[in-house]
């Protein structure tokens, strides 16, 4: 799994985060 870290967001590691990561993931 890829993780992506945005500039302005410096926790990588957020929970809410990483979820819409995940659906960002599924939905494209």
């Amino acid at each position: 799994m890829i993780y992506m870290c945005r500039p302005a967001k410096m926790s990588c590691s957020d929970m809410t985060d990483m979820l819409q990561i995940f659906f960002s993931m599924i939905y494209t």
